[in-house]
């Protein structure tokens, strides 16, 4: 599981500091937004909308770019309500560049330059 969002509860997954959901009308609409900066990226990927009287939906996301807002309307009218939406699969890692990584090569090229400087100098 990378995410899970329950209508009366707390988020869930190694994901759940990336995203929101929000639960209209029964709740019969749920909408999964991206908040950052880590993101889903998953050559397969299940999303489930789960009522806990119901049968549950299962979509395939695997063309989801992990960014884009998931719009789940109209899902168990007159019968239910969604108890929890959840998005399944194995997670691809996004390479971050780390700051700290970015700081040390700026310093190092310039340590390269003024050795090669100081080499080229006639004696």
């Amino acid at each position: 599981m990378l995410y899970k969002s329950n209508y009366e509860g707390p988020e869930e997954g190694s994901y759940q500091s990336f995203y929101s959901t929000s639960f209209t009308g029964d709740p019969n609409n749920a909408v999964i937004s991206w908040d950052g900066p880590d993101y889903i990226v998953c050559p397969e990927c299940f999303l489930v909308v789960k009522d806990g009287n119901e049968p549950q939906y299962l979509f395939n996301i695997g063309s989801w770019n992990g960014q884009d807002v998931l719009d789940l309307q109209g899902f168990y009218p007159n019968r239910g309500a969604i108890s929890h939406v959840a998005i399944f699969g194995k997670s691809v890692p996004v390479q971050v560049p780390e700051p700290g990584t970015l700081g040390l090569l700026g310093p190092g090229i310039l340590g390269m330059l003024t050795i090669r400087r100081k080499l080229q100098k006639p004696a």
